[in-house]
């Protein structure tokens, strides 16, 4: 899958691996980035985004326990209550996660990491 990305997007991601952010880094060197639900909230309570990357599991428990408060669950409710309506990518790995926060943005589509590719246009 190939997204494109509009030079003039704010957009924000919300990821907690190193090397995965170094990833969007490389590819989309003005996005805001999150590393925790908590930050994430922040930034998005501060600012507008046209386009949102959201990872569901932001530490190894989230795995184990996906409605923990941390989980990026917390953030695509937040988004959902906002009433975002730009577009979302959730690349969790974490397919029952990933699902979940689909049914709060239903517009995102869930493509896990590594099946994607971004360009900006």
């Amino acid at each position: 899958m190939k997204i494109e990305i509009l030079r003039a997007w704010g957009i924000f991601i919300l990821e907690d691996n190193d090397q995965r952010i170094q990833w969007f880094r490389e590819r989309l060197p003005q996005a805001t980035i999150a590393l925790t639900a908590e930050d994430a909230l922040a930034i998005l309570s501060q600012g507008s985004f046209d386009f949102c990357f959201l990872d569901h599991d932001l530490c190894f428990n989230d795995a184990a326990f996906p409605d923990r408060p941390g989980s990026g669950e917390r953030v695509a409710h937040y988004l959902a209550r906002k009433g975002f309506g730009g577009g979302a990518l959730i690349h969790s790995v974490n397919e029952i996660g990933a699902m979940k926060m689909k049914a709060r943005l239903p517009q995102a589509q869930i493509a896990p990491f590594g099946t994607f590719e971004v360009s900006l246009v």
